[in-house]
């Protein structure tokens, strides 16, 4: 059962990092349209590894969502570039791609720990778990990447001290109300 989890924990700090990656090479507009993909992925994966099926409108409705996302795509391109840009632009894509497509990951694979196995935790004890080992997981991470950068970082300003809270707080509500919703409407309906 922890060990489904952990997956989950490091799946989530994987795709949060190749995100980050993917949005600092594409932009906030690109990267946006891109992940918006995130629902098509839930559903193709909810299909493909819990075999959950969606109806015909369903379907018609992700296959609308794709137009959409190829039209914003296109008409939001620049008119004037270089190779530089143009090829982190393209890598950009990909690497966005790539963490979207691990996110569709992480809600099917919590959808599948709720509804599939056959003693699933409640949805508050997966939260609690998978929160709890991915903030392990990332602050490993955070030790190994940001510890030598610490001393520039301005942790002893309270403004920023209480807007760190307020994330824990809100990534809290966020998450308990994710996994509420995971529990009665699977991984598609919550795809962000």
């Amino acid at each position: 059962m922890h060990k489904g989890v952990l997956l989950i924990a490091a799946m989530d700090v994987l795709g949060n990092l190749v995100l980050t990656v993917g949005q600092f090479s594409v932009g906030s507009g690109l990267f946006q349209i891109i992940y918006a993909s995130i629902l098509v992925w839930s559903a193709v994966f909810s299909r493909i590894f819990l075999g959950r099926g969606l109806s015909w409108a369903q379907w018609g409705a992700i296959l609308m969502i794709m137009a959409g996302l190829c039209v914003n795509a296109v008409g939001g391109q620049a008119t004037t570039s270089n190779k530089a840009t143009d090829d982190r632009v393209f890598a950009g894509f990909f690497i966005t791609l790539l963490g979207t497509c691990i996110y569709s990951g992480v809600y099917t694979l919590n959808d599948y720990m709720l509804s599939g196995v056959k003693r699933p935790m409640s949805p508050q004890q997966q939260c609690l778990w998978v929160g709890l080992y991915s903030t392990i997981v990332c602050l490993l991470v955070m030790t190994v990447i940001s510890v030598p950068t610490l001393r520039s970082m301005p942790l002893e300003n309270p403004q920023v001290i209480l807007m760190y809270l307020a994330l824990i707080v809100s990534a809290l509500g966020h998450n308990l109300t994710y996994f509420l919703l995971m529990e009665s409407t699977g991984a598609v309906a919550t795809g962000e």
